[in-house]
């Protein structure tokens, strides 16, 4: 089934999503800048919407994450982070991606929660957080906040294999 997509590493300036870097949000958000996520580049249609950006900030010390929609966004500096691109993968993929499975065998999800971003920090040669976690990171919601569009409701779930 393909209902998850995949975040790929890609050599390509002209994309604007970006992962890790500086953050781009002129407002200060605690934690380290994960990604930024521009709506229109993904290849399908999701319950973000189409239009503006997704970031993800993470609190590692307090393991608590930042997921912050903005369709209006004034950025203040150049993007200086790893460019990433989307292609639609299986739900039950590894990959670092939006939605689907958790793919690791030791964390479940409650009937009422859904996955929104699997994260490998590994993806990437000395990451700024989590340089040593053997696992991955979730970020998960509970499905009527999803519905409801309520994501800073969204909350991380570390799995350390």
């Amino acid at each position: 089934m393909q209902n998850s997509i995949s975040i790929v590493l890609k050599n390509d300036k002209r994309v604007e999503s970006q992962l890790f870097g500086a953050s781009p949000l002129k407002h200060d958000v605690s934690g380290t800048f994960v990604f930024m996520i521009k709506l229109e580049e993904l290849p399908i249609t999701t319950l973000f919407g189409k239009e503006g950006y997704l970031f993800l900030y993470i609190d590692v010390l307090n393991e608590i994450c930042h997921l912050i929609l903005e369709k209006d966004v004034k950025m203040h500096h150049n993007f200086d982070g790893y460019p990433i691109s989307f292609e639609l993968s299986d739900d039950e993929s590894d990959d670092f991606k939006l939605f689907g499975k958790p793919y690791a065998l030791n964390i479940g999800l409650e009937k009422d929660e859904m996955l929104l971003i699997q994260f490998d920090p590994l993806i990437i040669e000395n990451p700024p957080i989590y340089d040593t976690l053997d696992g991955f990171v979730y970020v998960v919601i509970k499905k009527g906040h999803a519905r409801h569009k309520m994501y800073e409701r969204a909350y991380l779930r570390i799995d350390r294999t």
